[in-house]
């Protein structure tokens, strides 16, 4: 059973491909980036693609390797995703480990493809430690806490702007309409969360996904799995796991939505516990999901706005007392 921690110093993130520019491929129309040319961007997740494209709009080509539902911790490229990235004039990705093979996969790559790890701005003080007895590196789930995610924003945008300088005003102000909708989506989710007992504000998930959303709205969070879905849970994992459940009286359990159901569905057979809905952790969803948050606004899943207004209200349906 793995529980929330303290974040710790963790060693430096991990640089990937060398930088040397980008070569200019033509566009396909005159709306493109300057009329005449479109540049190629691969990014690897459904966090990254999300924050990419919304601040360079339709500037430029974007490739996502990864979709909803994927499994970021044990995906594997094929063939047409190393020649998308072979091809590309940019790849943007998340790094800390993240993208499992596929981050071991670039690490090695000769390519001269520039490239950016979206969270490699973010201060290691800041960072999680995995929890795990076996490998201490960082809990890479930074996505669920505004103030980190807002650093990665921050970070990538001076990337963008230093290599699209054409772009530079656009990507300033897409930059900011973003960080204020999910200020506008994070004071919301506090206010709601706060509608739940303290003592009942307890996250049971499949995975170790979020513990950074625990430490920004004050949730107990709990999983069967550590950080990564590749980690099996033991037997005596399983059994604490029970133990705590029938200690605290908790009534409901959260699976997830790019995560095998089976063992903590199985778990809440044995305790009988509810099992709510699924979350989003390691993959946002489609943009034909929305949910209503702040004034009555929809927001599509496909968004990190529209993964914490739903996961939030997911998990107020399931803890409400």
């Amino acid at each position: 059973m793995h529980k929330f921690l303290p974040p710790i110093l963790l060693p430096a993130l991990v640089a990937l491909f060398l930088a040397t520019g980008c070569e200019i491929k033509p566009a396909k129309n005159s709306g493109d980036l300057n009329a005449t040319k479109k540049i190629s961007i691969v990014t690897t997740t459904t966090q990254v693609t999300d924050i990419v494209s919304r601040l360079l709009g339709n500037a430029c080509r974007i490739t996502s390797l990864m979709g909803p539902g994927a499994d970021p911790h044990s995906y594997k490229p094929t063939a047409h995703d190393m020649t998308a990235i072979s091809t590309a004039d940019m790849v943007i990705y998340h790094g800390l480990k993240f993208e499992g093979k596929l981050a071991s996969i670039l690490s090695n790559s000769q390519s001269k493809v520039r490239s950016y790890a979206i969270s490699s701005k973010v201060p290691q003080n800041l960072l999680l430690d995995s929890d795990e007895e076996e490998d201490k590196y960082p809990d890479p789930h930074i996505w669920f806490s505004p103030e980190l995610w807002v650093i990665c924003i921050e970070g990538v945008s001076e990337f963008l702007i230093e290599e699209l300088p054409e772009i530079k005003e656009e990507i300033i102000a897409n930059k900011s309409s973003i960080i204020e909708d999910m200020k506008e989506v994070s004071e919301w989710a506090i206010s709601q969360l706060q509608s739940i007992p303290e003592e009942k504000r307890i996250l049971i998930t499949s995975h170790d996904a979020f513990r950074y959303l625990g430490q920004c709205f004050d949730v107990e969070v709990i999983a069967l799995q550590g950080i990564s879905t590749l980690q099996e849970a033991g037997l005596s994992d399983r059994t604490n796991l029970v133990d705590y459940i029938n200690k605290k009286k908790v009534n409901c359990l959260f699976i997830e939505s790019s995560v095998n159901p089976k063992a903590l569905q199985e778990i809440a057979k044995e305790t009988g516990t509810d099992i709510g809905a699924p979350l989003y952790s390691d993959a946002y969803g489609s943009a034909d999901n929305q949910s209503t948050g702040p004034n009555k606004k929809s927001y599509p899943h496909n968004t990190w706005e529209g993964v914490l207004v739903y996961n939030i209200l997911t998990i107020m349906d399931g803890l409400r007392p």
